[in-house]
Formats: C-alpha cells, sequence, structure tokens
C-alpha cells in the first residue's frame, strides 16, 4: 500500500505537490488504511511517519544527476546577473571617465567582457579583423 500511495506523487517538486511536501497527507492515508487492516484484531494506528526514502541506485543517480543539473542553471543565473551588473558598472564607469565608447565598438567590448567574466577557463576576447582601420589607426580608444 505504502508503494501505490507514494507512486501518485514525485519525491519533489517546486510547483506542486510531492513526497516532502505532503508526508501529513500520505501519512493520514497511511493511517487509514492501515486502521482497516488492524481494526479486527483490536489494534489502533495513532501515526504515521514517513522519514526517509530509499530508491533503486538507478533512480537515485538519475535524480542526483537532476538536482546537480538544476543547481548548475542557478549558479549560471546568479554568474549572469552579476556580469550584466558588473558591464553594466564598467560602462558607466567609462562614461564618467570621459571615455565614450564608439556605437560600433559597445556591442564587441560588452560580449568580450560577458565571455570573461561568464567562461569557466581562461579564455581570450575576439578581435575583429577586416578591411575597417585598427582602433590605432582610426585614432579610437582600443577596448
Amino acid at each position: 500500500m505504502l508503494k501505490q500511495v507514494c507512486s501518485r506523487y514525485p519525491y519533489e517538486s517546486s510547483t506542486g505537490e510531492s513526497l516532502k511536501s505532503e508526508a501529513a497527507e500520505i501519512g493520514a492515508e497511511m493511517v487509514k488504511f492501515l486502521e482497516e487492516k488492524v481494526g479486527v484484531a483490536g489494534a489502533k494506528i495513532d501515526s504515521f511517519e514517513l522519514s526517509d526514502l530509499t530508491y533503486a541506485p538507478e533512480i537515485a543517480g538519475a535524480m542526483l544527476v537532476r538536482q546537480q543539473a538544476q543547481a548548475l542553471v542557478e549558479a549560471r543565473k546568479t554568474i549572469v546577473e552579476g556580469a550584466v551588473e558588473i558591464v553594466h558598472e564598467a560602462v558607466e564607469l567609462l562614461k564618467k571617465r570621459g571615455l565614450e565608447i564608439p556605437e560600433g565598438e559597445r556591442p564587441r567590448m560588452i560580449s568580450n567582457l560577458l565571455t570573461v567574466i561568464c567562461g569557466d577557463a581562461h579564455v581570450q576576447p575576439t578581435v575583429a579583423v577586416g578591411a575597417e582601420p585598427t582602433a590605432r589607426e582610426s585614432g579610437r580608444p582600443s577596448w
């Protein structure tokens, strides 16, 4: 019976019912079921607590992978939010110091900063190669 009751709920869920969030409801359902079974013997069930669940290794492994993936996504969101804030502050600081970034250079500079800040490994900013004059040749600052 416990398997039947527990199979109706996911282990955990951020949007609805789960084994973790509905332990009291599951306990009440189990008390009712068990009382029906032991009532003929004169026994009474006072409570049933669901305190720990153990899953088969392959299920536990899959759940661990899912938890790690969720943690990675949350960490990346935090990194990106922080990177965007750092880039915004850098652009504002450059403006305050009188170093205006030309419109054509702004997207590349922002992309380079975000790449460096968000990257896991040592990264190199990109440099445009083409027919346009270089920053040094045009007299513009090089970012």
